[in-house]
């Protein structure tokens, strides 16, 4: 499986959408298996003739004439995407507050089979994805994302409350009970509007966080042998190595040395994990 990155170019597109993921594969005898790692966004994946299934081998892509359209939101371990078949796939990662500005959807960990495109872009999105598929060149496709969703955002009025805003803002030394102090809320109302809006608990969205926080600082690491993970912890939120050590192995399904074996950047932006 081959992938490239779109990077947004809009200033006003940005604060919502983070960037659009391209993936793709040509039929193998081989099965092909990617571990997509927890993300602090909502990725809108859109498949053409295929839709997207779990399975007890992971999440597989099997046929469906026209398009397929399945929800991914935050979670909280590893998720192994499998392919044997040709793949080409559009998916749009939305920021926390991107996903509040675009879909009336519910948020959820993940939603398959459902038709995502209709109820949250219109009645023209299922036509407009159909004709960006026959385009090859797929920085084009990139630019075509950009300005259909620059459209739907000028006629989605749709404000963006404050506090998701602030969740994204959290740094990794943040808690539940800092994090209720800082929106003026008690922690029973922050439970109640992280679960409604996020389909997490305030816990486990500053878990992801601090995660990602930490994914980034190990992407500008040199040296990946030479990490000093024990000094790495402290400075980013962790207790110990042994709290870092098993926020690890529970998100990545790897140790930290093996994870920065097994991962791997596209554009350097997009971390995954090769099978």
């Amino acid at each position: 499986m081959e992938s490239s990155v779109y990077h947004i170019q809009s200033l006003a597109l940005r604060p919502f959408v983070q960037y659009v993921l391209f993936n793709y594969a040509k039929k193998s005898t081989s099965e092909q298996r990617v571990t997509s790692l927890p993300n602090s966004n909502f990725c809108l994946g859109i498949t053409k003739g295929k839709e997207l299934c779990k399975t007890e081998k992971g999440l597989v892509f099997r046929p469906k004439e026209g398009l397929g359209t399945y929800l991914s939101g935050l979670y909280t371990e590893p998720h192994v995407f499998c392919c044997t078949d040709e793949l080409d796939e559009i998916c749009i990662d939305f920021t926390l507050a991107g996903y509040h500005r675009f879909f009336v959807t519910p948020p959820s960990t993940y939603l398959f089979s459902e038709d995502l495109l209709l109820p949250n872009f219109g009645p023209q999105a299922e036509t407009f994805f159909e004709h960006l598929f026959c385009i090859e060149d797929r920085y084009v496709r990139g630019l075509g994302v950009e300005q259909f969703l620059l459209f739907r955002m000028r006629t989605n009025v749709r404000e963006v409350p404050a506090y998701l805003h602030v969740f994204t803002s959290c740094t990794p030394l943040c808690t539940v009970s800092s994090l209720a102090g800082k929106l003026q809320y008690s922690e029973r109302k922050l439970q109640r509007l992280c679960a409604k809006e996020l389909a997490v608990s305030p816990k486990q969205l500053l878990r992801i966080l601090r995660f990602r926080s930490l994914l980034d600082v190990l992407g500008n690491c040199v040296e990946g042998n030479n990490i000093n993970w024990e000094i790495l912890a402290y400075d980013n939120g962790y207790f110990d190595y042994s709290h870092l050590h098993r926020d690890f192995q529970q998100l990545t399904g790897r140790s930290p040395v093996v994870f920065s074996k097994d991962s791997r950047k596209i554009d350097a932006t997009v971390t995954v994990c090769l099978e």
